[in-house]
């Protein structure tokens, strides 16, 4: 959108009212400006200010409830990332044709410039499970689902957490029982995205799956809202009340001792059910708080609209000046603050993220461009 203020009054000079419209312009960018979705930016840059808290934050004493972010900022990430891969593909109108090859090949090629990314942050050497070529693993194996609409997809996120959680606990065991080894180098990077790494495709995509389901609906849709907060708060109940009732009855050095627990990166049934329901909930009150509060929480959405950057730039501060080794919430308070600072700055006066302008403008020169107008299946 242009805004054109006309010619300037005689009297006054012409840069003052240049100056205004530039004011304006940066403010609608700052706000994300028509057609985007507030509270989806929300949600991301809450899922990336989690993660400060994460890697560099204290949780001890009475700053314990900061540990509600270790495992379920990552998580919501995931979720938003997964609605996402959804919106850029057409939302409720799945594209099909020439635009869904389009979409698939720009999305390959992000997630293979991700791979390359999170080998360069990998070189400092950092203590922070490090999460980009998980997200590009996942991003490849959602390429061919992207047609499909919400009932599948919310199918198949329920299939992928009742079924992945033991395939990520089994599928070692059983390679230590053939006499296979789990990978321990680049050579093996398939297997320890999909089963035996931090954060393995076969339980993680099942987050994915519901985040494109969300995204496949209208995002503006009040119904949509009220149902993400209920039935999220009602998974995060059963999730945690059911591992918590179940984790003392079994033996504790047992499979099933393991597999009933909840506590964040255990990937277990139930930490899908209870985490994933809490992130499901935060998205649906982050798309009510973008509605009616988009100018409030904007620096918070300036954040979530460049995660990439600020993701690859707290990696960066952390090995640094060695946040990780922390006494104190000091360095996160300061983390947070520039970081709400700059990235609303950035996006008022330059608009995208420096990092997503990279990879936005890498992935469009090499896919193919469309041939054909995107049409509902």
């Amino acid at each position: 959108m242009t805004f054109d203020d006309g010619a300037p009054a005689p009297d006054a000079p012409a840069t003052s009212h240049g100056f205004a419209a530039a004011l304006r312009r940066a403010g609608t960018r700052l706000r994300g400006g028509p057609g985007r979705v507030a509270g989806l930016d929300v949600a991301r840059g809450l899922a990336v200010i989690g993660m400060f808290t994460a890697h560099a934050g204290v949780v001890e004493g009475p700053r314990a409830w900061l540990a509600v972010a270790d495992g379920r900022s990552s998580i919501l990430f995931a979720l938003v990332a997964g609605v996402s891969l959804a919106v850029v593909t057409g939302g409720p109108r799945p594209m099909t044709g020439d635009a869904l090859v389009h979409a698939r090949a720009r999305l390959l090629v992000r997630a293979v410039l991700l791979l390359a990314l999170v080998g360069l942050l990998d070189l400092l050497g950092t203590r922070v499970l490090l999460i980009l070529g998980f997200y590009a693993a996942c991003f490849v194996i959602a390429l061919p689902f992207l047609r499909w609409g919400p009932r599948r997809l919310a199918l198949s996120a329920a299939v992928v957490a009742v079924v992945g959680p033991l395939l990520a606990y089994w599928v070692p065991e059983l390679l230590g029982l053939a006499g296979l080894r789990p990978p321990r180098d680049g050579s093996g990077a398939l297997t320890d995205f999909v089963v035996t790494g931090h954060y393995p495709a076969a339980v993680w995509m099942a987050y994915v799956f519901a985040g494109m389901a969300v995204g496949r609906c209208d995002l503006r849709s009040a119904r949509l809202r009220g149902w993400l907060v209920r039935g999220g708060l009602a998974a995060t109940a059963v999730g945690y009340l059911a591992s918590s009732s179940l984790v003392g009855v079994f033996d504790g050095g047992s499979a099933a001792a393991y597999l009933v627990r909840a506590e964040p990166h255990d990937n277990t049934f139930f930490e899908v059910v209870g985490s994933g329901g809490f992130a499901l909930t935060v998205l649906g009150l982050c798309l009510y708080a973008g509605r009616v509060g988009s100018v409030v929480l904007a620096p918070l959405a300036a954040v979530g609209s460049m995660a990439l950057t600020v993701y690859t730039l707290q990696i960066v501060a952390i090995w640094r000046w060695d946040l990780l080794d922390s006494t104190t919430n000091g360095p996160l308070v300061a983390m947070i603050l520039v970081t709400l600072a700059a990235a609303s700055a950035w996006r008022a006066f330059l608009g995208r993220g420096p990092f997503e302008r990279v990879v936005g403008a890498v992935a469009l020169r090499t896919a193919p461009p469309p041939t054909a107008d995107r049409a509902a299946t």
